[in-house]
C-alpha cells in the first residue's frame, strides 16, 4: 500500500527528468541526493509536479521542484546535480 507521503516522495525523485533542460541523448544528468520538505501532509496519492534546473558552466547544479496534491502546495524538493553534455563531454 503507497501512502500520499510515500507518492509525494517517488514523485519528488522525478524532479530532474521533469526539469530537464534536453534529452538523455544530449545530456547525462545524475542527481546524488534528493531534500524534501514538506509544510503539510498530502492528502491524496496524487501529486503533481514542476520543476526548473539551474546549470552552471562547471558541470553541476541543482533542480528544484514544487509538490502538490488536489488541494493545493505541499512542499518542495532539491537535487544536487552532476551534469555532461554527450556531444563534447563537458
Amino acid at each position: 500500500v503507497t501512502t500520499p507521503l510515500m507518492a509525494a516522495i517517488a514523485v519528488a525523485d522525478c524532479g530532474s527528468g521533469v526539469g530537464s533542460l534536453a534529452t538523455p541523448s544530449e545530456l547525462t544528468y545524475i542527481n546524488p541526493d534528493l531534500t524534501v520538505f514538506f509544510a503539510r501532509d498530502p492528502q491524496s496519492d496524487w501529486i503533481g509536479i514542476s520543476s526548473v534546473t539551474h546549470p552552471t558552466e562547471r558541470g553541476h547544479g541543482y533542480q528544484e521542484s514544487r509538490l502538490s496534491d488536489l488541494e493545493g502546495a505541499i512542499g518542495h524538493g532539491v537535487q544536487t546535480l552532476f551534469l555532461e553534455n554527450r556531444v563534447t563531454g563537458k
